[in-house]
């Protein structure tokens, strides 16, 4: 899987690639924006460990992103701090750290998020900026040895959920088309090349397939 390097010098693997043109298909933008808030936070965690950023400027930093989630979090947030003692801040700041996220707690993040709002978060850490991917490749022999990308690109950690979807509501049924050697209908290339209105392939009865929505950990918009 591709890999890249984090603001502390270390590796760390994709899980997950993603077909970008599914979220096109789906209208799910949500799926960007997840990507997109998880690599920024995860940026501003690994920058205050690698630069080793004084406490309160730490805590600035993650109340600005905080805020611009969430507003009504960054405003809890900001009471209870308010209320800590130097060292109880900096044992808060020391598991936002330990943990490697900032846990963000907020509505549905396709009616939380614009691209406006997302271009703000950005302008506020400039210096936050896509990851330089390194992808696998294997030579003649076999083996495998990694090459950079060819662009960077955002990748991000989402969660997964696995659903079942039971397909029996769309039984369907053709007596035309042709059968390959397993007494199968074949799949028709006709439908793709728009020269019939309905494809002959039917779906089988009661066959049930899992659907797999959002992405699971590291996974890349671009790449995946």
């Amino acid at each position: 899987m591709p890999r890249f390097k984090n603001a502390l010098g270390e590796y760390e693997y994709v899980d997950v690639i993603f077909n970008q043109s599914t979220m096109v298909n789906r209208e799910n933008v949500g799926q960007c924006f997840e990507l997109s808030l998880t690599h920024i936070g995860c940026s501003i965690v690994n920058k205050i460990i690698a630069d080793k950023i004084p406490l309160k400027e730490a805590y600035n930093m993650i109340l600005t992103y905080v805020r611009f989630c969430s507003e009504q979090q960054a405003e809890y947030m900001e009471q209870r701090c308010s209320k800590m003692t130097d060292q109880e801040l900096g044992f808060f700041i020391e598991s936002i750290l330990q943990s490697g996220a900032i846990q963000i707690s907020m509505r549905p993040v396709t009616d939380m998020m614009t691209l406006d709002k997302l271009d703000a978060i950005y302008k506020a850490f400039p210096w936050i900026t896509q990851n330089h991917v390194e992808v696998a490749l294997a030579d003649s022999d076999g083996n495998i040895r990694y090459i950079p990308a060819r662009r960077p690109i955002v990748v991000g950690k989402e969660y997964m959920y696995r659903l079942k979807q039971v397909a029996e509501e769309k039984f369907s049924a053709t007596s035309l088309s042709a059968t390959n050697i397993r007494n199968e209908n074949t799949k028709s290339r006709a439908k793709k090349d728009f020269r019939e209105l309905y494809p002959n392939t039917p779906i089988r009865f009661g066959k049930h397939l899992p659907a797999y929505s959002v992405m699971s950990v590291f996974s890349s918009v671009n790449c995946r």
